[in-house]
């Protein structure tokens, strides 16, 4: 028994070293099909704002506006390439071993047929053990050139063809339609942090009243610089001069 455990053990140490490291890699390839063609696309909406001082207020004006984008269209057929190839020598000893343990089950078979026990003379060794011996070690080492010849026709560069698709390429958004939003909130933020906030009428307009220490406040942080926003469009902003 213990014999039996020892070359298992023997045998699976040797199976786990003879497996090959193969390394992968993934590759998409596109194959255009016809020439790009130009759309130009509805993206999003949102506001656009702009204002000016008069006197003690900023007058402002909100636009509801729509963004558009050119977007590039082309017909294409794709592919994935796949790449494999084994890492070191990990493939040639998977080779190595596979031959080696196939070669000494065969040898210690020929040998077990050659010289069979002698049982009248009260060997202790038994014919059957010798074949089990030799037909164990001679199953891993098939396996292994099974499993190197699996993996050696593996190797190499394959494709896969993922079938017609329509590759898409967005420009950059730009404003295309302006006109005057139905309402919204709008605040005015000054260079020390101070903000104001005013509601837009339904055309738009709102007039946002500034502080009567302005001038001070202007001076003492050296800026007439403000911040004028749309609440709830991030994109809706402007810097203006006070």
């Amino acid at each position: 028994m213990t014999t039996w455990r020892t070359l298992c053990s023997l045998l699976l140490i040797l199976q786990l070293a003879g497996c090959a490291q193969i390394a992968e890699t993934v590759q998409l390839r596109a194959e255009p099909l016809g020439p790009p063609v130009t759309v130009r696309v509805d993206t999003s909406a949102g506001f656009a704002v702009r204002g000016e001082r008069q006197g003690d207020v900023v007058e402002v004006q909100i636009e509801a506006v729509r963004y558009c984008a050119d977007e590039q269209r082309q017909r294409a057929r794709g592919f994935r390439v796949t790449e494999r190839h084994a890492e070191g020598s990990s493939l040639t000893l998977e080779w190595l071993f596979g031959g080696l343990l196939s070669a000494t089950g065969a040898g210690l078979a020929a040998y077990n047929a050659a010289n069979p026990p002698d049982t009248s003379a009260g060997s202790l060794r038994s014919a059957s053990r010798g074949y089990w011996f030799a037909g164990g070690i001679g199953a891993v080492g098939l396996a292994l050139l099974g499993g190197a010849l699996a993996q050696q026709l593996s190797l190499g560069k394959s494709e896969t063809d993922l079938g017609e698709r329509e590759l898409k390429k967005r420009g950059h958004e730009a404003i295309c339609q302006r006109q005057p939003a139905t309402g919204g909130q709008v605040r005015l933020t000054l260079a020390d942090g101070a903000q104001i906030e005013a509601t837009a009428d339904a055309q738009g307009k709102a007039s946002v009243p500034l502080p009567a220490d302005l001038e001070a406040r202007m001076a003492k942080e050296g800026s007439r610089r403000a911040t004028l926003e749309v609440l709830g469009d991030a994109r809706a902003q402007v810097r203006i001069s006070l």
